[in-house]
């Protein structure tokens, strides 16, 4: 029933994301929800990267990517015709509305965790079906690319994936991401154990501090390194406890086919938060706390033995 709604909720923000690319500079309501994207309709109508209700578009697209294997779980359990329908439709959008946002990062993460969902299914993949599922979905995401680079405001997220300027790499990290991670490690190091507390300034002098654009970095600098630590470790419990004990996504159980998906979300996300911090928003943060909570639930609820079976012998 939470997934449920969290569907109704990622259906919600996607079509917040369809008004957002036709009105890049409307006004939805006034004094709370309001779009600028400088664009005008004689000079630049394209490029518009979307940011739906949490207003960035780097965060729209991890919410995306984090979402997309769940939606695809409640595809693949769904039993009635109208129930496919429906949640291929919102597959559908969930995809779009990662192209909308024009991110590679969001993309790069969702590829890495379709990989290793990839690997925890391989004993039940079939060479023929795979490779023909693997095609299809190739050619449309090259359909929906072509869609949004031609007929939206949006631009082309593959040929900004191609474009070498963008993709160079210094000392073995992402040319542009460098002296931003530098700054922040500086910043980061002005109080190393337990950090400047939670809020990030720029503002340093006469000049100022990047953005640190990676969450562990972000953590860092307001908890220090026993926050991070803290961090790090319940990123680990974490994993430990969204270990499936079955390859199943039918599985009678619907916790224990969660965890297969619970896994591939947080992996997905700890991949992402290399070039982004999800504490930057008040309002984005909850969402990485609910699939969290949502990893511990399914948890409890797999290892819990079914009405009137006894947990271990001579127990009720």
């Amino acid at each position: 029933r939470v997934h449920i709604f969290q569907c109704a909720s990622i259906a919600m923000v996607g079509l917040f994301g369809i008004y957002e690319v036709n009105h890049p500079d409307g006004v939805l309501i006034p004094g709370w929800i309001e779009f600028s994207h400088n664009v005008s309709e004689a000079i630049n109508i394209h490029n518009v990267r979307i940011g739906g209700p949490f207003f960035d578009f780097e965060l729209l697209s991890e919410y995306r990517a984090l979402n997309l294997p769940l939606v695809g779980l409640m595809l693949v359990r769904a039993r009635t015709r109208s129930r496919r329908v429906l949640f291929a439709g919102l597959l559908v959008l969930t995809v779009l509305i990662m192209f909308l946002t024009v991110t590679r990062g969001g993309m790069v993460s969702l590829i890495v965790g379709l990989i290793y969902l990839t690997w925890l299914q391989r004993r039940r993949l079939r060479l023929v079906p795979t490779v023909l599922t693997l095609t299809a979905a190739i050619a449309g995401l090259q359909a929906v690319n072509y869609f949004v680079a031609n007929f939206t405001r949006s631009g082309n997220l593959f040929a900004r994936m191609a474009d070498p300027t963008s993709t160079q790499f210094e000392y073995g990290l992402p040319a542009a991401r460098l002296e931003l991670w530098r700054s922040a490690f500086e910043r980061m190091m002005e109080h190393p154990i337990i950090g400047h507390g939670p809020v990030y300034m720029v503002e340093r002098g006469l000049s100022f501090w990047y953005w640190p654009h990676n969450g562990y970095l972000f953590i860092g600098n307001m908890v220090g390194i026993v926050g991070l630590t803290c961090f790090l470790w319940l990123l680990w419990r974490l994993w430990r406890l969204s270990r499936p004990t079955g390859t199943d996504l039918n599985d009678s159980n619907y916790a224990r086919a969660f965890l297969i998906i619970g896994q591939v979300q947080l992996l997905v996300f700890m991949v992402d938060q290399m070039k982004i911090d999800f504490a930057r928003n008040p309002t984005y943060t909850y969402q990485i706390w609910l699939m969290f909570a949502s990893i511990v639930a399914a948890h409890q609820i797999a290892r819990t033995p079914p009405a009137g079976q006894a947990s271990t012998p001579g127990h009720p």
